[in-house]
């Protein structure tokens, strides 16, 4: 009994299962030209993203003309306490794989975060969040993230998606994918533990990303949570300003662009 119960929890608080190739997460039922795709990763979009959209999504995001003016790119290791240590890519991939030739359970997770400020030119921008799990030490908390813009700016389009991949721990080749919508608030959950989420008077979208968790025998071997912000500033305003904030793990970023002086 005993040692079923502990085998139960070790199943239960690591991941047996890791990718280490990311091609996997990729939708393969995703049908796209070489031109669309080249399109839609240059306005900011990974490929995991990109073939999860619907064709109506993807068509939407096609008839954006825009660039890159700013952006954070980042992976970081995050342990039980919700510390967060910033690593290279390099190193990251080094743990990652080492993580996928170990038995011993691990007790840090791993994520890649991608945020895309894109000018569609004159006063239109569009935000882009992108965050992914390659692996989750155990359950996680619900993910909060806020969106917050500047003072009368109005979002006019939003965009959300969550994926998740679970596997048999049991060595089964096969990877199931689910999606689900998220759907933004325009007011944050109502959580203690967030306080700065109740500190501004600017305009934000709130996300709360209930993550699906791992079952016995059943890791859930990838997790990733997109959202899309198309907004429009006043003729008055000269800065393009969004900051990103997030608990579980904690975030905290920003991005501008001058519309006057773009060097």
């Amino acid at each position: 009994m005993f040692i079923y119960t502990g085998a139960t929890y070790l199943d239960y608080i690591s991941q047996a299962v890791v990718i280490t190739d990311s091609e996997k997460f990729e939708n393969p039922d995703s049908s796209i030209s070489e031109h669309d795709l080249r399109h839609l990763e240059r306005l900011g979009f990974s490929k995991i993203a990109i073939s999860h959209m619907t064709n109506t999504e993807r068509t939407a995001f096609l008839g954006i003309d825009g660039e890159i003016v700013s952006e954070i790119d980042f992976f970081r290791k995050i342990n039980n306490s919700d510390r967060s240590y910033n690593l290279t890519k390099k190193k990251y991939e080094s743990l990652l794989k080492s993580y996928s030739t170990s038995f011993l359970p691990k007790f840090s997770s791993l994520e890649k975060v991608n945020l895309k400020l894109v000018h569609e030119g004159d006063r239109n921008f569009t935000i882009i969040t992108e965050h992914h799990f390659d692996y989750a030490s155990g359950p996680l908390k619900p993910m909060r993230i806020e969106i917050q813009l500047a003072p009368e700016v109005l979002a006019f389009e939003k965009y959300s998606k969550q994926v998740w991949w679970t596997a048999s721990t049991i060595g089964s080749e096969k990877i199931n994918r689910e999606v689900k919508e998220i759907h933004p608030s325009s007011r944050p959950v109502e959580n203690n533990a967030d306080p700065f989420f109740h500190m501004n008077s600017s305009p934000s979208l709130y996300y709360s990303v209930p993550w699906k968790q791992p079952g016995l025998l059943k890791d859930i071997v990838g997790l990733h949570f997109t959202t899309a912000t198309r907004f429009e500033i006043p003729e008055d305003y000269y800065l393009a300003n969004v900051f990103i904030q997030g608990q579980n793990p904690y975030l905290s970023e920003h991005l501008q662009y001058d519309v006057k002086n773009p060097e």
